[in-house]
């Protein structure tokens, strides 16, 4: 299926799940940088999910990794068209990323996602503010 906007809001009704908060992952607000405001993990490595309803054509995946302090993360993203078989989407193990992360890729039949964190420069946690998903790709979120 494709649709116009964010899949991956819980208004649409897309469940987030991960080991802290997962509600703040997909809740639509991506300012709150305090405490409170992000999901992840306490520990790493760590797995966060984002299931949709139903199976979208998706080529934009982007999200907002906690990084106010200039610290950076690893990660990996694979995306599964039945939640059970997945494919590497990103891997970005080699690479340290903060902030709005883009990935964009040919349309393809996504069920689930998952963000594997790996890595964190400041401590070991994980820490998302907001995940969104697309079927059309988007113009870039700034880095703030």
């Amino acid at each position: 299926m494709i649709v116009h906007g964010n899949v991956a809001r819980s208004t649409r009704g897309a469940v987030a799940r991960a080991p802290e908060r997962a509600a703040r992952l997909n809740d639509g607000n991506d300012n709150l940088m305090d405490r409170a405001g992000f999901a992840g993990a306490p520990k790493l490595p760590c797995e966060i999910y984002v299931d949709f309803p139903e199976v979208y054509r998706l080529r934009h995946i982007r999200f907002l990794l906690w990084h106010l302090d200039g610290r950076t993360y690893t990660y990996t993203v694979e995306v599964s068209p039945d939640g059970q078989n997945w494919e590497m989407l990103e891997d970005r193990s080699q690479k340290p990323s903060g902030a709005w992360q883009n990935i964009k890729f040919d349309g393809r039949p996504v069920k689930s996602v998952r963000v594997t964190g790996l890595s964190n420069t400041a401590n070991e946690s994980f820490h998302i503010i907001e995940f969104e998903a697309y079927c059309h790709v988007q113009p870039d979120r700034k880095r703030r």
